[in-house]
């Protein structure tokens, strides 16, 4: 399900209005005008402060037939405000539905000037983004698991697929789950075909906890999926098609690039101009155009020049650069998220009442949620806590329990023998503790044999399977 264009406009012009920050597509030409004509005429007037503001921020590069405006400082093509919503959609399926920082750092690898508010503009109108959103969680952790080497260590889930068995496979063991949003963008159940797919862009796209991509902290330099991820204009792109096309449009690059070389070495040297610019056919001497804003024609590439040789001791040194810097940035965010913890989840002192969650298999429908316990001592964020059955083995975490408003329980009142959670929240509770009270009979429910008959219970729906009963 695609965002529509006009949807977008309209809720962006609401959020922000056309910010002052984004050019339109004719003030783009206007800067781009001036700066062309500037270099080539090489005007000496006064300029005015928004002029000057122009030839310090920007300039003109020739792509091909194209004119790009680009900023000098971080060289990235300035966007126009009709081109924002374009953009946005191809950083969206390239990152396959990614949130918004992931459609940053993937829009910030071309383009410049995007504003925050016009992400999150197109996020929220992005229906299959909103029906795969997680609950609220807490986000709290205690101890944070790090990784020494690369894929030393990983989680996993398993998918059901046997009731779309595709290709004789069954189940899907995946890290996240991307599969039904490519499934219902392409109306397909041949999820087998996506998983190169979606491996392929979970593996590019940008990773906060490590601060770089996966492919980058595996082999130390990102992902080349083609002439997609040059930073070339996206007339140029859509005006590719065949290998004559792509050779025509680098050898139009090769020769401007070698003309600049050209121009440079002749002005270093002092040489004279007409010993690398001929005379035209108008009998003048043509100079070199501003190398600052736009680019002159070039010579022919030769495709068949040997390619360079590999450097494997700097390919080394460059995949253990990067694995370190992904370890560093791995324990920042674990140091992160343990700040965060401790300020909501505070120490919790010796001999102070606390309340265990008990799970719904180990209570009845009509019992507490909790059971009350105390806190007999602490030991590295562990805790070990007692109930009015005993003391319970098993150490806490502080995520694991929440202390009470008051102390009704004091380490006096907690027997010396071991327990569990289980056993206080049966002795706690009203009825027999376990609310599931079932039996695994194979001959029919007929005699004293079956637990449920023989307590006066009727057999319920978790009883014996599909099996025949006569204990209804």
């Amino acid at each position: 399900m695609s965002v529509d264009a006009s949807k977008f406009y309209e809720k962006f012009n609401i959020n922000e209005g056309k910010s002052s920050s984004i050019f339109s597509a004719s003030k783009i030409e206007l800067i781009k005008d001036f700066l062309i004509n500037y270099n080539q005429t090489n005007e000496e007037a006064k300029l005015g402060d928004t002029q000057s503001n122009w030839l310090k921020r920007y300039y003109v590069e020739q792509m091909g037939d194209v004119l790009v405006l680009r900023r000098i400082t971080d060289k990235l093509q300035v966007v126009s405000y009709e081109d924002v919503f374009e953009i946005l959609q191809k950083a969206h399926n390239a990152t396959n539905h990614g949130g918004r920082d992931l459609m940053i750092k993937e829009i910030e690898k071309r383009y410049s000037g995007i504003p925050r508010n016009a992400l999150m503009s197109y996020l929220s109108l992005c229906q299959p983004c909103q029906l795969k959103k997680a609950k609220t969680r807490k986000g709290l952790v205690v101890k944070p698991i790090l990784s020494k080497e690369m894929n030393s260590r990983c989680q996993v889930d398993l998918i059901d697929f046997q009731a779309q068995e595709n290709d004789g496979y069954k189940f899907l063991m995946v890290y996240q789950d991307m599969v039904a949003t490519w499934c219902d963008e392409n109306k397909s159940t041949n999820w087998v075909q996506a998983l190169p797919i979606i491996q392929a862009a979970k593996n590019r796209r940008f990773h906060s906890g490590i601060k770089r991509s996966p492919y980058e902290a595996m082999f130390g330099q990102p992902m080349n999926l083609g002439i997609s991820n040059d930073p070339l204009p996206a007339e140029i792109i859509d005006g590719i098609e065949t290998e004559e096309d792509l050779e025509k449009f680098f050898n139009i690059q090769n020769r401007q690039e070698e003309n600049l070389e050209a121009q440079e070495q002749s002005e270093n040297e002092n040489e004279e101009l007409i010993e690398f610019f001929p005379i035209d056919n108008d009998g003048q001497e043509p100079g070199p155009s501003n190398r600052n804003h736009i680019a002159n024609e070039p010579q022919e590439f030769n495709f068949n020049d040997d390619e360079e040789t590999i450097d494997w001791g700097e390919r080394i040194e460059m995949v253990q650069k990067q694995r370190e810097g992904a370890r560093e940035a791995q324990k920042r965010q674990a140091e992160k998220m343990l700040n965060r913890s401790n300020k909501k989840l505070k120490t919790v002192p010796q001999n102070t009442s606390v309340l265990i969650p008990v799970p719904s298999v180990d209570r009845a429908k009509g019992d507490y949620r909790n059971i009350m316990g105390v806190v007999m001592s602490e030991s590295n964020g562990l805790y070990q806590i007692g109930t009015t059955q005993g003391i319970i083995p098993q150490k806490f975490v502080r995520n694991q329990f929440e202390p009470a408003t008051y102390n009704f329980l004091t380490p006096e009142h907690v027997p010396n023998k071991a327990t569990n959670v289980r056993s206080s929240a049966i002795a706690s509770s009203n009825s027999n503790g376990q609310g599931f009270f079932y039996c695994n009979c194979t001959t029919g429910c007929e005699n004293n044999r079956c637990k449920c008959l023989a307590s006066s219970r009727i057999c319920n729906s978790k009883c014996h399977g599909s099996r025949t009963c006569k204990n209804k």
